[in-house]
């Protein structure tokens, strides 16, 4: 028994793990504002992160990111239970990860199929409207926020792709505009991840482009309080590692 000790040790402590409340915000772009090879590189990230999502007590939801983020409805928002001696069984939970996770899958094809009245990508409405949605979490809640998109703002708030704009030297001056205009939200706590980047339609972003624009999002989300911890092109280890639920009991990983 005294052999035993430590492995029981550490199976109550990753099953304290495994019962902490996450909830996983995903923004996803959609086909039609993919430029290049965007929507290979989002649509392969947005699979891979549904093998590692769906432990008990996850929320997961999906919006689409696109020219009417502030007001787009999700396609995806669905939870699974948390583990529980007097709620569901491990197998329980297992089948309803799967079918939750089935319907993820099928989730990809509103985003795929969806068009668009204006060529712009709103991410920074998309962030404020995640932000509200966190809201409700409890205390103790993991958050991540996930945005597959190649990372280009191209709204009324900020456009990236303007030519006469120096966006490393303008970053401070766009920042205090954006808290000006409430378009800065809490995201204490957060982790974010960025996937899918690429140098956009025709190759416009060179390398120091590319730089400026991780530096801008970096900064954007360090002054809402959350932490940027993957700006990639794929989805990285580390992004993958932050929304995958420790469970030993559900088996829901395999």
């Amino acid at each position: 028994m005294i052999r035993r000790l430590p492995l029981l040790i550490a199976v109550a402590l990753l099953a304290a793990c495994s019962s902490r409340p996450s909830h996983v915000e995903i923004l996803a772009a959609i086909r039609a504002d993919a430029p290049g090879q965007a929507w290979p590189l989002e649509t392969a990230a947005y699979r891979e992160l549904g093998t590692a999502l769906f432990g008990p007590g996850q929320h997961v939801v999906v919006t689409p990111l696109s020219d009417l983020s502030a007001t787009e409805a999700s396609v995806f928002d669905q939870s699974v239970e948390s583990d529980s001696l007097v709620g569901a069984n491990p197998m329980q939970i297992k089948e309803r990860a799967a079918k939750i996770r089935a319907d993820y899958d099928r989730a990809i094809v509103p985003l795929a199929e969806r068009h668009v009245d204006r060529p712009r990508t709103e991410i920074i409405s998309a962030v404020v409207a995640s932000a509200s949605r966190f809201e409700d979490d409890p205390a103790d809640a993991d958050k991540v926020l996930v945005i597959l998109s190649t990372g280009f703002e191209q709204s009324g708030v900020l456009n990236m792709g303007d030519a006469s704009l120096s966006l490393r030297a303008e970053t401070p001056a766009i920042l205090a505009s954006l808290r000006h205009r409430d378009l800065v939200p809490n995201l204490a706590g957060v982790r974010v991840c960025m996937a899918g980047i690429t140098a956009g339609a025709n190759g416009w972003a060179d390398t120091n482009a590319a730089l400026a624009i991780k530096t801008f999002w970096d900064d954007y989300f360090r002054a809402t309080g959350a932490r940027l911890i993957d700006f990639s092109p794929t989805i990285s280890a580390t992004c993958l590692a932050a929304v995958r639920r420790v469970d030993l009991f559900a088996g829901s990983h395999t």
